[in-house]
């Protein structure tokens, strides 16, 4: 069985280099990533500002935000980040030529950012707790572009999924009975996952993990709720609008060549989800 933790670009690279892997297993959503910056140096409005002032055309409130920002230096990892921001900017209908994109590790963004070598950063939910704390501002984060939110979990060979569905199955179950313990059960579950994470070198407080758990990263709790949100058109987190999204900007931006594998093929975690008991 192969099996790691893995975000949908993952799922694509691979099959791009003819691995026949999917997204069998899902985990999370994540929208957490933000554009933080220093309010005190650059006068912009937020999107949260803007979208009153255009009577909630969302469209047109990202396109205002993100225009303010023209020649700006981006600090963001040029992986899921950068796909995140260029769908941004696809939607706004703005150039990415605009804006000078800075890669940079995780872990540099908030030394970038508050020493002003780079005027917005973009980084994950640690990061962007870390600026924050320190009273920088969110210009925007990508609940604003549904299509961006990242879907993530545990992949293996289609093979593998084929030939070991039943035990797929089971695997899945528990997973959502885990997370489902976890929402009912806040105080003892984040002090645990805050300890897990100390563990692996990220620091984020179990009191912070309030605001995080389903504000920037959603977590499925059931098979109704996946099969509201993600499987079905129109959901929270449709799936297919997401892996569309990806792979034509994947694309677009050279990173992948032609990838002759069906959506479907993409997420086995759609049949796996599907076969669970209601």
């Amino acid at each position: 069985m192969l099996t790691w933790q893995c975000r949908l670009q993952s799922t694509w690279f691979y099959n791009a280099s003819g691995a026949d892997t999917t997204l069998t297993f899902p985990l999370f959503f994540f929208a957490g990533s933000g554009l933080n910056y220093d309010a005190k140096k650059h006068p912009w409005k937020t999107l949260n500002e803007i979208l009153p002032t255009v009577g909630g055309d969302m469209k047109a409130a990202i396109r205002e935000t993100l225009a303010q920002a023209k020649g700006a230096k981006i600090g963001l990892r040029k992986s899921s980040e950068y796909a995140t921001f260029i769908e941004m900017l696809t939607i706004a209908g703005l150039n990415p030529g605009d804006y000078s994109i800075v890669d940079l590790a995780q872990e540099e963004l908030p030394p970038a950012l508050i020493s002003g070598s780079i005027d917005i950063m973009m980084g994950g939910i640690p990061q962007r707790l870390a600026v924050m704390r320190e009273g920088y501002a969110t210009l925007m984060d990508q609940t604003a572009v549904p299509s961006t939110v990242e879907h993530a979990g545990f992949g293996t060979t289609r093979a593998w999924a084929d030939a070991h569905f039943d035990l797929a199955v089971k695997i899945e179950t528990a997973i959502l009975k885990t997370l489902a313990y976890i929402e009912k059960n806040p105080d003892e579950s984040f002090g645990i996952i805050a300890a897990k994470l100390r563990e692996a070198g990220t620091v984020v407080k179990a009191e912070d993990l309030k605001g995080v758990w389903n504000n920037m990263e959603y977590f499925p709790n059931s098979k109704a709720w996946y099969t509201q949100k993600v499987a079905t058109p129109g959901g929270q987190f449709y799936w297919k609008d997401r892996f569309a999204t990806v792979l034509r900007n994947l694309k677009a931006q050279g990173t992948i060549g032609d990838v002759k594998v069906p959506l479907e093929d993409m997420n086995y975690g759609l049949k796996v989800v599907a076969a669970l008991p209601e």
